[in-house]
């Protein structure tokens, strides 16, 4: 790029794109260098792309400002050097080159939505609602307006503020499918999922061949426990637009639910080719091989998801599990051990350690794990059943009933399974033990 031979450049670029889709200094590469051949469009598209897969970094923003400002669009330069500020938390700053952008452009929606938006972020409501007014003022009637303020509080998890504005963008233009979309998303979140589809089927009138709606469909139709209809919806989506990730991996994960691994693996594969360096398309591989006892292949695609992804946790809890299963637990206990370095509050293998434990007969290493465990998550009633256990074993009696009754109280643990476990045979003759059978199982033989 520096000796100006920017073929050359874009291609060493767009092959970085390509081995990694979400690689941003490969977008700004691209940007800059468009932006020396006075390809201006093509410049803003790849700095906008970075700042899609990169919204939390302040560079991406100072990039996007300077190369509006070299083209002369001041106030899109004001914009995004408002939000380098805002993401250095320099608030005044920030503020004030918004400020600017209105002082203008006065009838700018954007400007207003945006200054809005960072003193809501700031937690100044009374000022955001000022701007929020300000942008509706201004934009008198304008959909767009309602819809971005919707979009906010949507983000926000304010979802009565952002249905009302949704249904408020609706009444000044009905013909707009990506508002139908969005209170559709609403209608989903709050679990009525009745109005959820006639607002995606509204929004597929106006959009068809829109593989997002049919996508947005199906997973409702899952949610509502109709297989069925999910996977016909899918299938349209895929008809459409068979590149679509979020098509691909949700396919998938039906096709797994629905006991259908080759079809699962299928899609996800698909899915593998589009996005080769996505960690966790290899991890969700191997947990469908896992499922289906394809231990080898299990390995293979997990072994590479903590290659590519060296803090995705799920992928060495899964490594675990899948030597777990296989009852080669020293070997499991490496990968659990991960996990919890990246996690430690993480429940799965905080209890498959504990169980790992008490089967070799390290019940003092048990209780250090399945202890962890139950003070991350206080209602883990395996947690404090194995606990129970762990007690027993070392004649800690109190303590054992104790979490044995913790146990009872939520529910795990089954009468005949409770009386026949081996270490609580040190405490089953005991009074408490015997109050806990009677209490919790009353009337019931074992």
């Amino acid at each position: 790029k520096e000796k100006g031979r920017y073929q050359e450049a874009i291609s060493f670029f767009n092959a970085s794109v390509t081995k990694d889709s979400s690689f941003v200094y490969a977008y700004n590469g691209l940007a800059r260098v468009y932006a020396a051949m006075k390809r201006y469009d093509s410049a803003r598209v790849f700095y906008l792309r970075s700042v899609q897969y990169y919204p939390d970094k302040a560079f991406v923003y100072e990039l996007l400002g300077n190369f509006y400002k070299e083209i002369n669009l001041v106030d899109s330069a004001l914009h995004y050097l408002a939000r380098l500020h805002e993401q250095g938390k320099r608030t005044d700053s920030a503020a004030f080159y918004f400020r600017r952008i209105i002082n203008m452009n006065p009838s700018s929606k954007n400007a207003y939505i945006s200054l809005a938006t960072f003193y809501q972020n700031a937690r100044m409501a009374d000022s955001a609602n000022v701007y929020f007014n300000k942008a509706i003022n201004v934009n008198a009637g304008d959909a767009g307006t309602y819809n971005s303020i919707g979009v906010y509080y949507y983000r926000k998890n304010q979802v009565d503020s952002a249905k009302k504005y949704f249904i408020k963008a609706i009444e000044f233009d009905t013909l707009n499918f990506s508002v139908y979309s969005n209170l559709a998303s609403v209608y989903d979140k709050t679990r009525q999922y009745d109005s959820a589809l006639y607002c995606l089927s509204k929004a597929l009138l106006l959009s068809p061949g829109n593989a997002q709606i049919y996508n947005s469909i199906a997973l409702i139709n899952k949610k509502q426990n109709k297989p069925e209809e999910a996977l016909a919806n899918y299938k349209q989506a895929y008809e459409f637009n068979n590149e679509n990730i979020s098509v691909l991996i949700d396919m998938a994960d039906l096709f797994r639910d629905m006991s259908e691994p080759d079809s699962s693996v299928k899609y996800l594969k698909e899915a593998i080719v589009l996005r080769p360096q996505m960690a966790d398309l290899y991890n969700s591989t191997g947990v469908v091989y896992l499922r289906y006892k394809q231990y080898d292949s299990a390995k293979a695609y997990l072994l590479k998801a903590v290659e590519l992804d060296r803090s995705l946790f799920r992928a060495y809890n899964n490594l675990g599990n899948l030597f777990y299963v296989q009852q080669k637990f020293e070997e499991a206990l490496p990968y659990y051990a991960q996990a919890l370095k990246i996690d430690p509050g993480y429940e799965n293998p905080l209890l498959f350690s504990g169980l790992i434990h008490i089967n070799t007969g390290k019940y003092a290493e048990a209780v250090t794990f399945l202890e962890q465990l139950v003070k991350a998550n206080a209602k883990s009633g395996s947690g404090h059943y194995y606990l129970a256990v762990a007690y027993a074993a070392l004649k800690n009696d109190a303590k054992a009933i104790a979490s044995l009754e913790n146990a009872l109280k939520l529910k795990y643990g089954e009468a005949g399974e409770v009386w026949s476990q081996k270490e609580f045979a040190v405490i089953r003759n005991s009074a408490a033990f015997k109050a806990l059978m009677q209490k919790y199982f009353p009337g019931e033989k074992y």
